[in-house]
């Protein structure tokens, strides 16, 4: 959640791979400048984006690996042409309970847009990931950008330690 302080261990990806359902910490910049480079934004929507993405660390979760192919079937996503796996993090998210909608498509926007519709799918290149949010209705992610490189990932995200009340390990 906004204004969550939270713990990455930075050094894990140095020696391994990110994984399917990690949580994950990376560099915005990338994706801004490929945005702007792809789209036609005029100054305003540069500058909005610009606001919301330059200089920044995002945390989303791994859903695509290189080489998956992605779509979402609201509230699943698919992943190779079957439901995401069965680990608690997916399955706490698609059972839209407290508090989660499970994932959304954000309907036919505009470019950028990946995985606007059920329909879209998403083939994720090599060397790069594709994550979503955990609040899929209000979250910037890959439906928006597509995929991220691996080289803008800084860690893995694993403890929020504040605020106290929502100190917690992240799974």
């Amino acid at each position: 959640m906004d204004g969550d302080r939270i713990l990455v261990n930075k050094l894990i990806y140095r020696f391994s791979e990110p994984q399917r359902g990690d949580v994950i910490a990376f560099k915005m910049d990338d994706i801004y400048t490929e945005l702007v480079a792809k789209f036609r934004f005029n100054e305003y929507e540069r500058e909005q984006l610009k606001d919301k993405v330059w200089n920044r660390l995002y945390i989303k979760r791994v859903v695509g690996l290189p080489g998956d192919i992605i779509s979402i079937k609201p509230p699943h996503v698919i992943v190779n042409g079957r439901i995401l796996d069965d680990r608690n993090c997916f399955r706490r998210i698609s059972s839209c309970k407290d508090g989660y909608t499970g994932y959304v498509t954000p309907g036919p926007l505009p470019p950028p847009c990946y995985l606007g519709t059920p329909a879209d799918e998403y083939r994720v290149p090599e060397s790069h990931y594709f994550v979503l949010g955990d609040n899929s209705r209000s979250s910037f992610d890959g439906r928006f950008w597509g995929s991220l490189k691996r080289s803008t990932i800084v860690g893995k995200a694993f403890y929020i330690y504040a605020p106290a009340d929502r100190k917690r390990i992240i799974e």
